[in-house]
C-alpha cells in the first residue's frame, strides 16, 4: 500500500493505492497542497480498515515516529523514506525503519537493495494516478470546493467500476494491465452527473 496526494486547483487529494492492483483503497479530499499529520494517518487508518497490508511503503511526508511504531507493533512493516526535516541533527539513515530496528537489536541487517527494490514497487501510485487523469482527473473544468470533489469522487468511482466490469467479465484478469481506453471502445458505459 502507499498512499499519494495530488492538488487541484488548490486542493489536495490524498490516495492509498494498492500496489498490486493499481486500484484505490481509500482516498481524502483536503484543502491546501501540504498534508496535514491528522489526515495523512486518518487516511491510513481508513485503508487498513479495508485491507491490512503486511509492508506500507511511503514518502517522507508520511515520516511520523508514533504511527510507524504502530504499525510495527501490528506486524506491519513500514517502508517510509526519511523525513531529515523532522530532527535538529539528521540522521544518516536513507529510511526511518533503520533507525527502529538499530534500537530493538544488533542482529539484523538490512539488505539494501531489497529494500530499494520493495521501495520502487511505490511507483505504482504514479501509473494509478495515470489512469485517473485519463478517466478525467487531468482537466477539470469546475472549480468550487464542492464541484471539484465531486468530480473526484465520481472518477475514482469510475475507476472501480472500470476494474469491477473486467474483473467479472474475466477472473483472472491483471487489474494492473487494464487498457482504459481499448476497454472502453467496447463496452456501453452510461454516466450521468
Amino acid at each position: 500500500m502507499q498512499p499519494k496526494w495530488n492538488t487541484i486547483f488548490g486542493y489536495g487529494l490524498l490516495l492509498v493505492v494498492d500496489v498490486n492492483t493499481e486500484l484505490h483503497i481509500t482516498a481524502r479530499f483536503i484543502q491546501g497542497k501540504q498534508e496535514v499529520k491528522k489526515d495523512c494517518i486518518q487516511v491510513i487508518h481508513e485503508a487498513f480498515t479495508v485491507k491490512k497490508p503486511r509492508v506500507f511503503l511511503a514518502f517522507a511526508a508520511f515520516d511520523y515516529i508514533a504511527y510507524q511504531k504502530e504499525m510495527i507493533d501490528e506486524q506491519i512493516l513500514s517502508i517510509i523514506t526519511y523525513n531529515s526535516r523532522n530532527n535538529h541533527q539528521p540522521l544518516l539513515i536513507k529510511y526511518r525503519l533503520q533507525k527502529f530496528v538499530k534500537v530493538q537489536t544488533k542482529k539484523v541487517t538490512f539488505n539494501f537493495k531489497e529494500l530499494r527494490k520493495t521501495f520502487r514497487k511505490g511507483l505504482s501510485v504514479e501509473n494509478a494516478k495515470n489512469v485517473l487523469k485519463q478517466l478525467g482527473l487531468e482537466y477539470i473544468k469546475v472549480k468550487s470546493r464542492y464541484t471539484v470533489k465531486t468530480h473526484v469522487y465520481l472518477i475514482l468511482l469510475l475507476r472501480l467500476a472500470i476494474a469491477l466490469a473486467r474483473y467479472q467479465q474475466y477472473h483472472k484478469s491483471n487489474l494492473r494491465k487494464i487498457s482504459i481506453g481499448d476497454w472502453i471502445m467496447n463496452q456501453t458505459l452510461i454516466l450521468n452527473y
